[in-house]
């Protein structure tokens, strides 16, 4: 699979960002930390500072980011697994620190919220309809690579050819735009007040909903909020708010 740009706007469906606001780029070295398996810094093809992350028959590996962001967005560019990859899983998620029983979590996995700029999917905060969002503790960013050809390849009918390894993705260009970082300041952000740049709200604008549609007309083959299979005594609360 070729070069996968790849974007992430995190616990906000915003995507213009008026605000005064932290941004990190650069040397993406200096913003990630090496978690586990065999991940390393590399010069890419094109010169560019990247990370490795390698998956063999042994281990995978995984890095995160050295900061925790509470509004923010996120950019990466991410080669996948070139070839035969099945089996391998690339993630690239945000998941809170602390107890599991309330940890929130942003598992994308390539399902995420912009692609080469371009909105596929938006994540609305409804939480004055009870339904749940990621908005009052701080998130780390992970990215990791590593086997799970015992269910993602057809329930695990394909398995993965190790006669390919070591798989290598590479992850370059890491940029984190910020605002709070804690609940304490987060009027920062503009919760609590009607500053329609605030990053509570903030909303698609007309040119983003275009997109938004375009995906959801052309290329959107699920829709979990339509699965009567799955959902046979119900749909989930966000289905039904989005009517």
């Amino acid at each position: 699979m070729g070069q996968a740009r790849v974007q992430l706007l995190a616990s906000l469906a915003a995507v213009y960002l008026f605000l005064t606001i932290s941004y990190v780029a650069g040397n993406i070295a200096n913003e990630i930390d090496m978690m586990w398996g065999n991940s390393k810094v590399v010069t890419d093809s094109d010169g560019q500072e990247a990370i490795a992350l390698t998956l063999d028959r042994y281990t995978g590996s995984s890095m995160r980011s050295k900061n925790m962001y509470r509004f923010c967005r996120i950019d990466i560019d991410i080669k996948l697994v070139p070839g035969n990859s099945a089996g391998t899983v690339t993630t690239f998620y945000m998941i809170s620190e602390g107890s599991w029983q309330t940890h929130d979590e942003i598992d994308l996995e390539f399902l995420e919220i912009l692609v080469d700029n371009k909105v596929i999917r938006q994540m609305k905060n409804k939480r004055m309809y009870g339904i749940e969002y990621p908005y009052f503790q701080q998130m780390r960013v992970y990215a990791s690579l590593w086997n799970a050809d015992d269910w993602a390849t057809q329930g695990g009918r394909v398995k993965t050819d190790w006669s390919n390894a070591p798989f290598i993705a590479y992850f370059r260009n890491y940029r984190a735009i910020s605002c709070a970082s804690s609940y304490q300041t987060s009027s920062l952000c503009g919760e609590g007040s009607t500053n329609p740049m605030g990053w509570l709200n903030q909303e698609l604008d007309t040119t983003r909903k275009q997109q938004l549609k375009e995906v959801d007309d052309n290329d959107k083959i699920y829709d979990y909020c339509t699965d009567t299979k799955r959902f046979k005594n119900g749909f989930p609360h966000e289905c039904e708010a989005e009517k």
